[in-house]
């Protein structure tokens, strides 16, 4: 797994799971699942390797971000 940003390339980066049953279906547990950058503020899918826009989060085990709005 990616220990940089995909954006800036800054080791500053915080992985992130996301644990929450009213969020979005396709979205859920599944270990890390973004890499959010402190320097940059850039959020990457964990699995698709995409960076994340506000009102995206990744999808479980990857394929295309799900809207949140």
């Amino acid at each position: 797994m990616t220990k940089k940003c995909k954006k800036c390339g800054s080791t500053n980066v915080l992985m992130v799971e996301y644990y929450d049953l009213g969020l979005p279906e396709g979205v859920g547990y599944d270990g890390i699942s973004e890499i959010r950058c402190n320097d940059c503020k850039a959020r990457t899918g964990r699995w698709s390797m995409k960076i994340l826009g506000d009102d995206e989060l990744e999808r479980r085990y990857g394929g295309e971000p799900v809207k949140t709005n």
